[in-house]
């Protein structure tokens, strides 16, 4: 494990978090929703 403080640790999940919301979102654009 890596020793960081709490504040930087909740910016690189928001941003990791942010990153994969916005790709599914351009996944979604191009192809369409899932078939349920």
């Amino acid at each position: 494990t890596v020793a960081m403080d709490t504040t930087r640790r909740r910016q690189i999940l928001g941003e990791a978090r942010f990153l994969r919301g916005l790709n599914y979102f351009n996944l979604v654009r191009a192809y369409g929703g899932l078939q349920a």
